[in-house]
């Protein structure tokens, strides 16, 4: 069981009859990790299918060496979270460190270079990591932080660690949502201080970037302001949202206000979903759903 204290509260456990804890080794451990929530998701690889889902949230949590202290020994009970029994472990971290290049101008040993032409890199708290957008012809460079993986180095030292930046997850996912959609789109992931603002046409990503804010106000300005950067018209273009916000949510109103076509998405296709997810609002937790695509 989860530790709970003024750090980490547990908002959702959901677990299909399916789930065997004793047979780890035909799941994919799908988790999504800032400092402001934690997210876990057991995927059946056979099935190709979700089938438990754990939601936390964060609270008083200022550094990311804090964070990964206080993930550790809230974690450190969790009946299999720290297995190595899982076939495949992914972590999808979100900050604001990571840039979008082509994979033809792509140098390995300029990774470095390339993320701090775009955000402040420290070296000595922070890897750099890759994932190949192959869909896009794209390389998504970024950072994690040691602390982090320190932890999963101490609990699961023989084991391999998938990262991916949420981005990467997020622009998979939506791929794969908007595949068939030759019409250019918002679309937009918003947490609790941050929001992804994607605009995707015909299967082809022509804007990605995170943006940080507290208030609707501060959310609605990138909004507005991404739509005039990419000639898109708030009065008859389509905007699709994720996220963790709701029908009569202050943000949500807001931008029905200024944004006369904007609606909630759905679960991506492709993967299935334990009957027991049903009840959940679709466009909840595709930071988790877009996973697998990666």
């Amino acid at each position: 069981m989860v530790k709970e204290n003024h750090h980490y509260r547990q908002l959702l456990k959901i677990t299909d009859e399916s789930f065997d804890s004793q047979q780890l080794s035909a799941y994919h451990l799908c988790i999504s990790y800032s400092l402001n929530r934690v997210r876990l998701a057991v995927l059946d690889v056979a099935r190709h299918k979700f089938i438990a889902l754990e939601d936390y949230e964060l609270s008083n949590i200022f550094t990311t060496a804090q964070g990964a202290q206080v993930f550790q020994e809230a974690f450190s009970a969790h009946p299999y979270l720290f297995s190595s029994d899982w076939q495949q472990i992914k972590i999808s971290v979100t900050n604001h460190n990571f840039t979008l290049i082509p994979d033809t101008l792509f140098e390995p040993e300029a990774a470095a270079d390339y993320l701090r032409l775009n955000c402040d890199f420290d070296p000595e708290r922070e890897s750099i990591f890759t994932y190949h957008h192959q869909r896009i012809e794209a390389i998504n460079i970024f950072s994690v932080d040691t602390y982090l993986q320190q932890v999963w180095q101490e609990k699961l030292p023989a084991k391999k660690i998938t990262y991916l930046h949420l981005t990467s997850a997020l622009i998979s996912g939506l791929l794969q949502h908007s595949e068939r959609n030759p019409e250019r789109k918002l679309y937009a992931y918003i947490e609790k201080k941050s929001l992804c603002l994607l605009v995707i046409a015909a299967g082809k990503l022509e804007f990605c970037n995170l943006f940080q804010g507290n208030t609707p106000e501060d959310f609605l300005y990138f909004f507005i302001f991404v739509m005039q950067e990419q000639n898109l018209n708030p009065d008859m273009d389509r905007v699709t949202v994720w996220g963790d916000l709701t029908h009569d949510s202050a943000l949500f109103t807001l931008l029905r206000t200024y944004i006369r076509n904007v609606q909630f998405g759905s679960r991506p296709a492709g993967v299935a979903y334990s009957y027991k997810l049903e009840d959940l609002f679709e466009h909840h937790y595709l930071d988790l759903y877009s996973l697998p695509f990666c």
